[in-house]
């Protein structure tokens, strides 16, 4: 997955504005644990440009593997069969209580988290 241009890196504040107005319509995901989620793409700041494809796949999942070692397991799922090593993104659904705090850690783990759903809060 390639982060268009129309989603656009997100505090945790905006992004928790985007999460309840999608609960609201009816838009948002569950945890494997029955808990509501917003999904998101993460997105690695950090720019993998050597060694082969499968080099630069294994160092951005261990980027992504290592930050998410901060934050609870219960807080995120992470889909790395979405891994995308050309958009340096995976997907994930963050558990939509624990939002602002993941959105602080996850960004000071050089890591961006775009929504996957603004299409749904503006086209309903």
């Amino acid at each position: 997955m390639k982060v268009s241009e129309e989603k656009s890196i997100m505090d945790g504040k905006s992004l928790l504005n985007i999460a309840k107005e999608l609960s609201e319509k009816g838009f948002t995901d569950k945890l494997g644990s029955g808990e509501k989620a917003i999904n998101v793409a993460l997105g690695s700041q950090v720019q993998f440009h050597d060694g082969s494809r499968a080099l630069r796949r294994e160092k951005l999942k261990s980027q992504f593997t290592e930050s998410l070692k901060l934050i609870n397991p219960d807080d995120v799922e992470v889909d790395f069969d979405s891994l995308s090593v050309s958009g340096q993104t995976v997907n994930a659904k963050i558990k939509i209580e624990r939002l602002i705090d993941v959105c602080n850690k996850l960004d000071n783990q050089k890591i961006n988290i775009y929504p996957n759903n603004l299409e749904q809060v503006h086209n309903s």
